[in-house]
């Protein structure tokens, strides 16, 4: 109500925010009752906590565009070409190989959200062993050694013959 009365909008009731069907009145109600139950030190402990993990995120997305500025040779709509010293980069540990990984991948095979860990993991296995004329697949990714090794190309995996008209 205070960002309505900042912002001179009149309140409406949603019915939703009374609704236990969505997440959002469970947490209200739990975070309720951990006040109650505990006082506000341990919702001052989550508030910090969440500050914490907003700084973390922050710093991942930061390392994540540094990583992509240092490796990433060239990023087109249908063509990422990435230095293979992505896999050998002192500062890049895992979990960030991961998400520069999942970045490309999400681009180039033009995809809401990130492969799954476990397939990701693999992925970056494959490609770190991936012999020239080789090709492997993720995400509607098709990836293969360019530049004599040195180099690997993302595009778009083609799925066989499209069909060009619709019989009625």
């Amino acid at each position: 109500m205070a960002t309505c009365d900042r912002f001179h909008q009149t309140w409406v009731h949603d019915p939703s925010n009374d609704d236990p069907v969505y997440d959002r009145v469970r947490i209200r109600q739990e975070l309720k009752r951990l006040e109650r139950e505990h006082g506000p030190d341990d919702l001052d402990l989550f508030s910090k906590f969440q500050q914490t993990a907003a700084k973390a995120k922050n710093e991942f997305a930061r390392a994540e565009r540094v990583m992509i500025l240092k490796h990433v040779v060239l990023w087109e709509p249908e063509s990422v070409v990435v230095r293979m010293t992505v896999f050998s980069d002192p500062e890049m540990f895992d979990e960030l190989l991961y998400r520069v990984l999942s970045k490309i991948v999400m681009h180039i095979g033009n995809k809401d959200t990130p492969p799954r860990l476990a397939s990701i993991t693999r992925f970056a296995a494959d490609l770190q062993r991936l012999d020239a004329g080789k090709q492997v697949t993720l995400g509607g990714c098709r990836i293969k050694r360019v530049a004599k090794s040195y180099k690997l190309q993302f595009q778009p995996e083609r799925k066989g013959r499209q069909l060009l008209h619709k019989k009625i």
